[in-house]
């Protein structure tokens, strides 16, 4: 096998603080389709680009949140949950769905983000890791 060259002549080595935000307004960039590895059901992840703070000023440096979702039966009310946070009308979420990527790729939504010191979130660097409790729906404007 050849050997993978890269050059990594004046890369700045960056890691990403917390933001030390409770909630962030993002925009939806991906839903990807996944296997859970202990339970072996369904779930998707969504991804979504940190736009701004709630007072609209911007977050540099293209920060992402990630927040994945299960598929089995007793769990679906999370999906809903989130499906409603970026913008679906509960009433249209009473039957069975079909989530097409490209209808929700570019919506807005507020993130709602805590602070992760478990022993997993610390892994092998011991700093803890920020992540999403879950989608919220945009303010509504006054």
């Amino acid at each position: 096998m050849a050997p993978i060259v890269v050059d990594l002549t004046g890369v700045e080595v960056k890691s990403f603080a917390p933001l030390h935000l409770d909630r962030v307004i993002c925009e939806l960039k991906d839903i990807k389709e996944q296997t859970a590895k202990r339970s072996g059901f369904g779930k998707l992840q969504f991804i979504g680009a940190v736009v701004s703070d709630m007072d609209g000023n911007p977050i540099p440096d293209n920060r992402q949140v990630f927040y994945e979702v299960s598929l089995q039966q007793d769990a679906k009310w999370n999906l809903k949950r989130t499906l409603i946070a970026l913008g679906d009308d509960p009433e249209d979420l009473e039957a069975e769905i079909s989530i097409e990527k490209e209808d929700y790729v570019g919506r807005k939504f507020v993130a709602a983000l805590y602070l992760d010191s478990s022993a997993e979130a610390l892994g092998k660097t011991g700093e803890p890791k920020e992540k999403v409790s879950q989608f919220l729906p945009m303010p509504v404007e006054a």
